[in-house]
Protein backbone atom coordinates (compact mmCIF):
# COMPACT_ATOMS: atom_id res chain seq x y z
CA UNK A 1 0.00 0.00 0.00
CA UNK A 2 1.11 3.57 -0.64
CA UNK A 3 3.20 4.63 2.83
CA UNK A 4 3.47 8.13 3.47
CA UNK A 5 6.45 9.72 2.64
CA UNK A 6 8.77 11.05 5.42
CA UNK A 7 12.10 12.91 4.61
CA UNK A 8 14.79 12.89 6.81
CA UNK A 9 17.29 15.51 5.64
CA UNK A 10 20.29 15.23 7.55
CA UNK A 11 23.49 17.95 7.39
CA UNK A 12 26.18 16.00 7.97
CA UNK A 13 29.01 17.43 10.85
CA UNK A 14 32.24 15.56 9.44
CA UNK A 15 34.59 15.27 12.14
CA UNK A 16 38.22 16.18 11.44
CA UNK A 17 40.22 13.47 11.47
CA UNK A 18 44.13 14.21 11.84
CA UNK A 19 46.82 12.90 9.37
CA UNK A 20 48.81 11.46 12.24
CA UNK A 21 45.51 8.77 12.79
CA UNK A 22 45.44 7.51 9.82
CA UNK A 23 46.10 8.63 6.50
CA UNK A 24 44.07 10.35 3.86
CA UNK A 25 40.40 11.39 3.66
CA UNK A 26 36.67 10.60 3.41
CA UNK A 27 34.45 13.62 2.73
CA UNK A 28 30.66 13.33 2.86
CA UNK A 29 28.94 15.18 0.16
CA UNK A 30 25.25 14.30 0.76
CA UNK A 31 22.63 12.40 2.44
CA UNK A 32 19.21 11.63 3.41
CA UNK A 33 17.48 9.54 4.82
CA UNK A 34 13.57 9.08 3.78
CA UNK A 35 10.18 6.42 3.82
CA UNK A 36 8.87 5.82 0.34
CA UNK A 37 6.32 3.94 0.45
CA UNK A 38 7.08 0.41 2.84
CA UNK A 39 10.59 1.07 2.90
CA UNK A 40 13.47 3.28 4.60
CA UNK A 41 15.31 4.82 2.08
CA UNK A 42 19.42 5.46 2.69
CA UNK A 43 21.31 7.44 0.61
CA UNK A 44 24.60 9.45 0.71
CA UNK A 45 27.52 10.00 -1.40
CA UNK A 46 31.46 9.74 -0.27
CA UNK A 47 34.24 11.65 -1.85
CA UNK A 48 37.03 8.81 -1.11
CA UNK A 49 40.36 10.79 -1.65
CA UNK A 50 43.10 9.40 -3.42
CA UNK A 51 45.50 7.46 -0.91
CA UNK A 52 42.81 7.35 2.06
CA UNK A 53 44.32 4.09 2.79
CA UNK A 54 47.38 2.64 1.92
CA UNK A 55 48.42 -0.87 0.62
CA UNK A 56 48.15 -2.48 3.90
CA UNK A 57 45.22 -1.41 5.61
CA UNK A 58 41.20 -1.54 5.12
CA UNK A 59 38.44 0.72 5.92
CA UNK A 60 34.88 -0.68 6.67
CA UNK A 61 31.66 2.01 6.78
CA UNK A 62 28.96 1.14 8.31
CA UNK A 63 25.90 3.11 8.32
CA UNK A 64 23.52 2.05 11.46
CA UNK A 65 20.09 3.51 12.29
CA UNK A 66 19.61 4.52 16.01
CA UNK A 67 16.63 5.62 18.18
CA UNK A 68 16.10 4.58 22.01
CA UNK A 69 18.02 1.62 22.09
CA UNK A 70 17.17 0.39 19.02
CA UNK A 71 19.49 0.01 16.31
CA UNK A 72 19.80 -1.26 12.49
CA UNK A 73 23.06 -1.51 10.69
CA UNK A 74 23.46 -1.47 7.03
CA UNK A 75 25.53 -3.36 4.36
CA UNK A 76 29.01 -1.88 5.29
CA UNK A 77 31.27 -0.62 2.53
CA UNK A 78 34.72 -2.10 2.43
CA UNK A 79 37.41 0.51 1.23
CA UNK A 80 40.96 -1.50 0.86
CA UNK A 81 44.36 -1.09 -0.33
CA UNK A 82 44.98 -4.03 -2.81
CA UNK A 83 47.74 -5.88 -0.23
CA UNK A 84 45.14 -5.65 2.58
CA UNK A 85 42.24 -7.07 0.52
CA UNK A 86 44.13 -9.92 -1.23
CA UNK A 87 44.63 -10.61 2.66
CA UNK A 88 40.52 -10.96 3.66
CA UNK A 89 39.98 -12.54 0.65
CA UNK A 90 42.88 -15.52 2.15
CA UNK A 91 41.13 -15.17 5.14
CA UNK A 92 37.29 -15.42 3.68
CA UNK A 93 38.35 -18.54 1.85
CA UNK A 94 39.80 -20.14 5.06
CA UNK A 95 36.49 -19.06 7.35
CA UNK A 96 34.06 -19.17 4.55
CA UNK A 97 31.44 -20.96 7.36
CA UNK A 98 32.21 -17.37 9.61
CA UNK A 99 31.57 -14.85 6.88
CA UNK A 100 29.01 -16.53 4.68
CA UNK A 101 26.06 -14.29 5.40
CA UNK A 102 28.63 -10.92 5.92
CA UNK A 103 28.62 -9.52 2.16
CA UNK A 104 29.44 -5.53 1.77
CA UNK A 105 27.50 -2.96 -0.27
CA UNK A 106 30.22 -2.84 -2.16
CA UNK A 107 33.49 -2.95 -2.22
CA UNK A 108 36.88 -0.11 -3.55
CA UNK A 109 40.41 -1.43 -3.95
CA UNK A 110 42.09 2.58 -3.41
CA UNK A 111 44.15 4.33 -5.96
CA UNK A 112 46.55 6.20 -5.02
CA UNK A 113 46.50 9.31 -7.32
CA UNK A 114 42.78 9.64 -7.94
CA UNK A 115 39.74 10.38 -5.95
CA UNK A 116 37.09 7.74 -6.02
CA UNK A 117 33.30 9.11 -5.15
CA UNK A 118 30.81 6.38 -3.85
CA UNK A 119 26.95 6.43 -3.81
CA UNK A 120 25.16 4.80 -1.52
CA UNK A 121 21.54 3.51 -2.24
CA UNK A 122 19.77 0.79 0.08
CA UNK A 123 16.22 0.49 1.21
CA UNK A 124 14.60 -2.05 3.93
CA UNK A 125 11.33 -2.75 4.99
CA UNK A 126 9.72 0.45 7.30
CA UNK A 127 9.35 -0.42 11.09
CA UNK A 128 7.37 1.81 13.47
CA UNK A 129 10.37 2.83 15.58
CA UNK A 130 12.52 4.65 12.66
CA UNK A 131 9.87 7.38 13.27
CA UNK A 132 12.58 9.12 15.86
CA UNK A 133 15.40 7.58 14.57
CA UNK A 134 18.76 8.90 13.26
CA UNK A 135 21.81 8.15 11.17
CA UNK A 136 25.41 7.38 11.97
CA UNK A 137 28.12 5.95 9.93
CA UNK A 138 30.94 3.85 11.93
CA UNK A 139 34.10 4.18 10.61
CA UNK A 140 36.70 0.78 11.34
CA UNK A 141 40.00 0.98 10.48
CA UNK A 142 42.15 -1.52 10.14
CA UNK A 143 46.15 -1.60 10.01
CA UNK A 144 48.88 -3.74 8.54
CA UNK A 145 49.21 -5.33 11.99
CA UNK A 146 45.55 -5.51 12.32
CA UNK A 147 45.29 -2.77 14.77
CA UNK A 148 42.01 -1.15 15.07
CA UNK A 149 40.40 2.48 15.06
CA UNK A 150 37.17 3.04 15.42
CA UNK A 151 35.26 6.67 14.72
CA UNK A 152 31.85 7.86 14.69
CA UNK A 153 30.49 10.21 11.48
CA UNK A 154 27.34 11.56 13.40
CA UNK A 155 24.69 13.00 10.88
CA UNK A 156 22.59 15.33 12.16
CA UNK A 157 19.26 13.85 13.49
CA UNK A 158 17.02 16.80 12.76
CA UNK A 159 13.42 15.43 10.95
CA UNK A 160 11.62 17.08 8.23
CA UNK A 161 8.54 15.31 7.48
CA UNK A 162 7.06 15.34 4.14
CA UNK A 163 3.12 16.20 4.20
CA UNK A 164 1.06 13.74 4.35
CA UNK A 165 -2.26 12.65 1.63
CA UNK A 166 -4.45 10.97 2.98
CA UNK A 167 -5.52 7.35 1.20
CA UNK A 168 -8.54 7.58 -0.71
CA UNK A 169 -10.15 4.08 -0.36
CA UNK A 170 -11.25 2.41 -3.59
CA UNK A 171 -14.42 -0.01 -2.35
CA UNK A 172 -16.68 -1.58 -4.27
CA UNK A 173 -20.01 -1.93 -5.03
CA UNK A 174 -22.26 -5.14 -5.01
CA UNK A 175 -25.33 -5.80 -7.47
CA UNK A 176 -28.17 -8.01 -7.52
CA UNK A 177 -29.05 -9.46 -10.94
CA UNK A 178 -33.23 -9.32 -11.21
CA UNK A 179 -34.86 -12.64 -11.58
CA UNK A 180 -36.78 -12.92 -15.35
CA UNK A 181 -40.65 -12.44 -14.41
CA UNK A 182 -43.80 -12.62 -16.50
CA UNK A 183 -44.67 -9.05 -17.84
CA UNK A 184 -47.71 -7.61 -16.77
CA UNK A 185 -48.25 -3.92 -17.49
CA UNK A 186 -51.11 -2.37 -15.58
CA UNK A 187 -52.53 0.56 -17.27
CA UNK A 188 -54.52 2.52 -15.54
CA UNK A 189 -57.59 5.27 -16.45
CA UNK A 190 -61.08 6.60 -15.57
CA UNK A 191 -64.16 8.43 -17.64
CA UNK A 192 -66.55 10.44 -16.41
CA UNK A 193 -69.80 9.36 -17.99
CA UNK A 194 -73.30 10.75 -18.39
CA UNK A 195 -76.37 8.90 -18.45
CA UNK A 196 -79.64 9.45 -19.05
CA UNK A 197 -82.59 9.47 -15.91
CA UNK A 198 -83.45 6.16 -15.39
CA UNK A 199 -81.18 4.30 -17.53
CA UNK A 200 -77.85 2.57 -17.33
CA UNK A 201 -76.99 2.96 -21.16
CA UNK A 202 -73.44 5.14 -22.44
CA UNK A 203 -75.13 7.20 -25.13
CA UNK A 204 -71.92 8.23 -27.27
CA UNK A 205 -73.48 11.72 -28.17
CA UNK A 206 -75.10 12.85 -25.01
CA UNK A 207 -73.23 15.98 -23.07
CA UNK A 208 -69.48 14.96 -22.57
CA UNK A 209 -69.67 11.48 -23.46
CA UNK A 210 -67.96 11.79 -26.99
CA UNK A 211 -64.76 12.68 -25.54
CA UNK A 212 -64.47 10.39 -22.75
CA UNK A 213 -64.90 7.42 -25.30
CA UNK A 214 -62.59 8.62 -27.55
CA UNK A 215 -59.83 8.61 -24.61
CA UNK A 216 -60.95 5.29 -24.27
CA UNK A 217 -61.01 4.48 -27.82
CA UNK A 218 -57.22 5.51 -28.38
CA UNK A 219 -55.79 3.59 -25.54
CA UNK A 220 -57.51 0.42 -26.19
CA UNK A 221 -56.87 0.90 -29.47
CA UNK A 222 -52.89 2.10 -29.11
CA UNK A 223 -52.65 -1.54 -26.75
CA UNK A 224 -54.91 -3.82 -30.03
CA UNK A 225 -52.43 -2.67 -32.40
CA UNK A 226 -48.90 -3.17 -30.91
CA UNK A 227 -47.47 -6.65 -31.72
CA UNK A 228 -45.75 -6.55 -28.24
CA UNK A 229 -48.88 -6.16 -25.98
CA UNK A 230 -51.53 -8.81 -25.41
CA UNK A 231 -54.66 -7.69 -23.46
CA UNK A 232 -55.06 -10.45 -20.98
CA UNK A 233 -57.90 -8.73 -18.28
CA UNK A 234 -59.80 -5.91 -17.80
CA UNK A 235 -61.03 -4.32 -14.28
CA UNK A 236 -63.77 -1.85 -14.14
CA UNK A 237 -65.18 0.20 -10.93
CA UNK A 238 -68.21 2.52 -10.75
CA UNK A 239 -68.43 5.28 -8.10
CA UNK A 240 -70.80 8.11 -6.79
CA UNK A 241 -70.81 10.87 -5.57
CA UNK A 242 -73.00 10.64 -1.62
CA UNK A 243 -76.19 12.78 -2.35
CA UNK A 244 -79.08 10.51 -2.45
CA UNK A 245 -79.61 7.18 -0.65
CA UNK A 246 -77.14 4.52 -0.14
CA UNK A 247 -78.98 2.22 -1.71
CA UNK A 248 -79.60 4.26 -4.89
CA UNK A 249 -75.84 5.03 -5.41
CA UNK A 250 -74.70 1.25 -4.79
CA UNK A 251 -77.13 0.74 -7.78
CA UNK A 252 -75.68 3.89 -9.59
CA UNK A 253 -72.71 3.14 -9.35
CA UNK A 254 -72.54 -0.08 -9.88
CA UNK A 255 -74.97 -0.03 -13.14
CA UNK A 256 -72.50 2.87 -14.48
CA UNK A 257 -69.52 -0.05 -14.36
CA UNK A 258 -71.64 -2.47 -16.02
CA UNK A 259 -72.79 0.44 -18.37
CA UNK A 260 -68.57 0.60 -19.51
CA UNK A 261 -68.55 -3.16 -19.52
CA UNK A 262 -70.86 -4.09 -22.15
CA UNK A 263 -69.25 -0.24 -24.50
CA UNK A 264 -65.94 -2.07 -24.45
CA UNK A 265 -67.30 -5.73 -25.08
CA UNK A 266 -69.24 -4.85 -28.21
CA UNK A 267 -66.93 -2.33 -29.44
CA UNK A 268 -63.63 -4.80 -29.14
CA UNK A 269 -64.57 -7.95 -29.25
CA UNK A 270 -63.60 -8.87 -25.37
CA UNK A 271 -65.19 -12.07 -24.07
CA UNK A 272 -67.11 -11.90 -20.93
CA UNK A 273 -64.47 -13.53 -19.17
CA UNK A 274 -61.77 -10.73 -19.52
CA UNK A 275 -63.68 -8.22 -17.23
CA UNK A 276 -64.25 -7.79 -13.35
CA UNK A 277 -66.60 -5.86 -12.24
CA UNK A 278 -66.91 -3.75 -9.23
CA UNK A 279 -68.33 -0.73 -7.61
CA UNK A 280 -67.81 1.86 -4.60
CA UNK A 281 -71.18 3.45 -3.39
CA UNK A 282 -70.18 6.27 -2.22
CA UNK A 283 -66.39 7.62 -2.94
CA UNK A 284 -65.87 9.48 1.03
CA UNK A 285 -61.72 8.94 0.81
CA UNK A 286 -61.75 10.83 -2.71
CA UNK A 287 -64.11 13.47 -1.38
CA UNK A 288 -61.60 13.77 1.62
CA UNK A 289 -58.84 14.25 -0.80
CA UNK A 290 -60.43 16.95 -3.04
CA UNK A 291 -61.86 18.83 0.07
CA UNK A 292 -57.82 19.03 1.32
CA UNK A 293 -57.12 20.08 -2.16
CA UNK A 294 -59.87 22.76 -2.28
CA UNK A 295 -60.78 26.17 -0.63
CA UNK A 296 -64.11 25.02 0.59
CA UNK A 297 -64.92 26.66 3.96
CA UNK A 298 -65.40 24.54 7.18
CA UNK A 299 -63.14 22.61 5.59
CA UNK A 300 -61.42 20.88 9.09
CA UNK A 301 -65.19 20.76 10.51
CA UNK A 302 -65.98 18.20 7.14
CA UNK A 303 -63.19 16.15 8.01
CA UNK A 304 -63.99 15.73 11.72
CA UNK A 305 -67.93 14.73 10.49
CA UNK A 306 -66.66 12.20 7.43
CA UNK A 307 -63.97 10.65 10.23
CA UNK A 308 -66.66 10.23 13.10
CA UNK A 309 -69.94 9.49 11.76
CA UNK A 310 -71.12 6.55 12.31
CA UNK A 311 -72.68 5.74 8.87
CA UNK A 312 -72.59 7.46 5.30
CA UNK A 313 -76.39 8.51 5.55
CA UNK A 314 -75.05 9.91 9.41
CA UNK A 315 -72.29 12.05 7.04
CA UNK A 316 -74.85 13.95 4.95
CA UNK A 317 -77.16 14.64 8.27
CA UNK A 318 -74.24 16.38 9.66
CA UNK A 319 -72.93 17.63 6.75
CA UNK A 320 -76.57 19.34 5.73
CA UNK A 321 -76.46 21.14 8.83
CA UNK A 322 -72.67 22.31 9.13
CA UNK A 323 -73.49 26.18 8.46
CA UNK A 324 -76.70 26.15 7.41
CA UNK A 325 -75.95 23.58 4.66
CA UNK A 326 -73.45 26.17 2.85
CA UNK A 327 -70.52 24.07 2.61
CA UNK A 328 -72.24 21.33 1.39
CA UNK A 329 -73.85 22.95 -1.09
CA UNK A 330 -70.57 23.98 -2.40
CA UNK A 331 -69.46 20.27 -2.37
CA UNK A 332 -72.17 19.56 -4.53
CA UNK A 333 -71.64 21.66 -7.15
CA UNK A 334 -67.87 21.66 -7.18
CA UNK A 335 -66.67 18.65 -6.01
CA UNK A 336 -69.10 15.67 -6.24
CA UNK A 337 -69.61 15.48 -10.00
CA UNK A 338 -65.63 14.43 -9.86
CA UNK A 339 -66.44 11.58 -7.54
CA UNK A 340 -69.16 10.16 -10.71
CA UNK A 341 -67.12 8.33 -12.39
CA UNK A 342 -65.49 4.51 -13.55
CA UNK A 343 -62.08 3.35 -13.40
CA UNK A 344 -60.55 0.81 -15.18
CA UNK A 345 -57.65 -1.37 -15.28
CA UNK A 346 -56.48 -3.10 -18.08
CA UNK A 347 -53.90 -6.29 -17.51
CA UNK A 348 -51.23 -5.93 -20.50
CA UNK A 349 -49.19 -8.94 -21.11
CA UNK A 350 -45.73 -7.34 -22.78
CA UNK A 351 -43.32 -9.84 -24.91
CA UNK A 352 -39.68 -10.57 -23.65
CA UNK A 353 -36.98 -8.61 -25.86
CA UNK A 354 -33.69 -8.94 -26.70
CA UNK A 355 -30.81 -6.61 -25.59
CA UNK A 356 -31.07 -4.48 -28.24
CA UNK A 357 -35.35 -4.77 -28.89
CA UNK A 358 -34.70 -3.17 -25.41
CA UNK A 359 -32.16 -0.43 -25.71
CA UNK A 360 -34.45 0.80 -28.89
CA UNK A 361 -37.86 1.37 -26.41
CA UNK A 362 -35.17 2.92 -23.10
CA UNK A 363 -36.80 6.50 -22.16
CA UNK A 364 -39.25 5.74 -25.27
CA UNK A 365 -41.51 3.14 -23.63
CA UNK A 366 -39.64 2.21 -20.35
CA UNK A 367 -43.19 0.88 -19.14
CA UNK A 368 -42.97 -2.04 -21.54
CA UNK A 369 -39.43 -3.36 -20.17
CA UNK A 370 -39.49 -5.43 -16.98
CA UNK A 371 -36.40 -4.94 -14.62
CA UNK A 372 -34.62 -7.26 -15.90
CA UNK A 373 -34.54 -6.25 -19.37
CA UNK A 374 -33.57 -2.24 -17.65
CA UNK A 375 -30.66 -3.90 -15.31
CA UNK A 376 -29.00 -5.49 -18.80
CA UNK A 377 -29.54 -2.26 -20.61
CA UNK A 378 -27.90 -0.61 -17.42
CA UNK A 379 -24.85 -3.05 -17.78
CA UNK A 380 -24.48 -2.42 -21.75
CA UNK A 381 -23.40 1.18 -21.03
CA UNK A 382 -20.85 0.40 -18.50
CA UNK A 383 -20.85 0.65 -14.98
CA UNK A 384 -20.77 4.46 -13.80
CA UNK A 385 -21.64 5.91 -17.21
CA UNK A 386 -24.62 8.60 -17.22
CA UNK A 387 -27.13 5.94 -18.99
CA UNK A 388 -25.93 3.51 -15.90
CA UNK A 389 -26.70 5.61 -13.12
CA UNK A 390 -29.98 6.70 -14.95
CA UNK A 391 -31.40 3.54 -15.26
CA UNK A 392 -30.42 2.00 -11.84
CA UNK A 393 -31.03 5.08 -9.73
CA UNK A 394 -34.06 6.60 -11.32
CA UNK A 395 -36.44 4.20 -14.32
CA UNK A 396 -35.99 1.22 -12.60
CA UNK A 397 -37.19 2.59 -8.79
CA UNK A 398 -39.89 4.04 -10.85
CA UNK A 399 -41.78 1.00 -11.79
CA UNK A 400 -40.09 -1.26 -8.93
CA UNK A 401 -40.65 1.33 -5.56
CA UNK A 402 -40.87 -1.46 -3.15
CA UNK A 403 -38.69 -4.11 -4.25
CA UNK A 404 -35.66 -5.31 -2.76
CA UNK A 405 -33.33 -5.81 -5.68
CA UNK A 406 -34.11 -2.24 -7.07
CA UNK A 407 -33.45 -0.31 -3.63
CA UNK A 408 -30.06 -2.22 -3.52
CA UNK A 409 -28.51 -1.43 -7.02
CA UNK A 410 -30.27 2.06 -6.73
CA UNK A 411 -28.20 2.72 -3.82
CA UNK A 412 -25.15 0.82 -5.07
CA UNK A 413 -25.25 3.37 -8.11
CA UNK A 414 -25.59 6.57 -6.01
CA UNK A 415 -22.53 5.66 -4.36
CA UNK A 416 -20.91 6.00 -7.37
CA UNK A 417 -21.83 9.57 -7.98
CA UNK A 418 -21.47 9.80 -4.44
CA UNK A 419 -24.50 10.37 -3.36
CA UNK A 420 -24.36 8.83 -0.14
CA UNK A 421 -27.95 10.12 1.82
CA UNK A 422 -30.02 9.12 -0.85
CA UNK A 423 -27.66 5.49 -1.49
CA UNK A 424 -28.16 4.93 2.15
CA UNK A 425 -32.11 5.52 2.35
CA UNK A 426 -32.39 3.19 -0.77
CA UNK A 427 -30.39 0.18 1.28
CA UNK A 428 -32.32 0.64 4.01
CA UNK A 429 -35.24 -0.20 1.92
CA UNK A 430 -33.53 -2.74 0.07
CA UNK A 431 -33.71 -5.81 3.11
CA UNK A 432 -30.60 -7.48 5.00
CA UNK A 433 -28.88 -9.23 2.12
CA UNK A 434 -26.06 -9.45 1.72
CA UNK A 435 -24.98 -7.51 -1.34
CA UNK A 436 -27.37 -4.12 0.86
CA UNK A 437 -24.87 -5.55 3.52
CA UNK A 438 -22.02 -4.78 1.63
CA UNK A 439 -23.28 -1.28 -0.09
CA UNK A 440 -24.01 -0.13 3.74
CA UNK A 441 -20.53 -0.86 4.63
CA UNK A 442 -19.40 1.20 1.28
CA UNK A 443 -20.91 4.33 2.78
CA UNK A 444 -19.63 4.00 6.14
CA UNK A 445 -16.31 3.18 4.71
CA UNK A 446 -16.54 5.89 3.23
CA UNK A 447 -17.88 8.65 5.51
CA UNK A 448 -14.83 7.24 7.85
CA UNK A 449 -16.99 4.87 10.39
CA UNK A 450 -14.56 1.98 9.97
CA UNK A 451 -15.96 -0.07 13.12
CA UNK A 452 -19.32 -0.32 11.41
CA UNK A 453 -17.80 -0.64 7.93
CA UNK A 454 -15.83 -3.86 8.73
CA UNK A 455 -18.89 -5.61 10.49
CA UNK A 456 -20.71 -5.18 7.70
CA UNK A 457 -18.34 -6.56 4.91
CA UNK A 458 -17.28 -9.35 7.60
CA UNK A 459 -21.10 -9.81 7.27
CA UNK A 460 -21.29 -9.83 3.39
CA UNK A 461 -18.18 -12.05 2.60
CA UNK A 462 -20.13 -14.72 4.82
CA UNK A 463 -23.06 -14.25 2.79
CA UNK A 464 -20.59 -14.89 -0.23
CA UNK A 465 -20.34 -11.28 -1.77
CA UNK A 466 -16.67 -11.58 -3.20
CA UNK A 467 -16.43 -7.60 -3.25
CA UNK A 468 -16.52 -7.41 0.47
CA UNK A 469 -13.55 -9.08 0.44
CA UNK A 470 -11.71 -6.14 -1.55
CA UNK A 471 -13.43 -4.30 0.59
CA UNK A 472 -12.02 -5.28 3.66
CA UNK A 473 -8.30 -4.93 2.00
CA UNK A 474 -9.27 -1.56 1.57
CA UNK A 475 -10.42 -0.78 4.97
CA UNK A 476 -6.97 -2.15 6.12
CA UNK A 477 -5.11 0.00 4.28
CA UNK A 478 -7.52 3.11 5.51
CA UNK A 479 -6.64 1.65 8.99
CA UNK A 480 -2.81 1.96 8.52
CA UNK A 481 -2.91 5.26 6.44
CA UNK A 482 -4.91 6.69 9.62
CA UNK A 483 -2.22 5.68 11.99
CA UNK A 484 0.11 6.90 9.70
CA UNK A 485 -1.58 10.43 9.76
CA UNK A 486 -1.33 10.12 13.65
CA UNK A 487 2.81 10.31 12.80
CA UNK A 488 2.54 13.25 10.82
CA UNK A 489 0.62 14.94 12.93
CA UNK A 490 3.28 13.92 15.48
CA UNK A 491 6.67 15.20 13.73
CA UNK A 492 5.32 17.97 11.67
Amino acid sequence: MKRILIFILFTIIVLSVSAKEYPGRIIFISNEVKEVNDSLHVYFKVNIRAGAVNDCTAMYLTPQLLSNGSVMAFPYVLISGNKKYNLIERWKSLNKDKVENIIPYTTIIINQFTDTLLTYDFKVPYEMWMDSAHLVIKQELTGCRNENHFFTFMMNNKVKVQSHTPYQVNPLVSYIEPKTESKILKIQGEAYLDFQVGKSVILPQYRHNQKELEKIDALVKSIINDSDLRIKSLLIEGYASPDGSYAANDRLSYTRAIALKNYMKDKFGFSESSFRVSNIAEDWDRLKQLILQSNIAYKNEIIEIIDNADISDGYKSELTKLANGVPYRQMSDELFPQLRRVEYNINVAVKDYTLDQAKSLFRKKDSQLNQLELYEIAQSYGEGSKEFVEILADTIPKYYPGDQTANNNAGAALILINELSLAKRNLLNAGANPSSLNNLGVIFLKEGDLDKAEDLFKRALMGGVTEANHNLNELQMKLEDNLKAERYNKYK
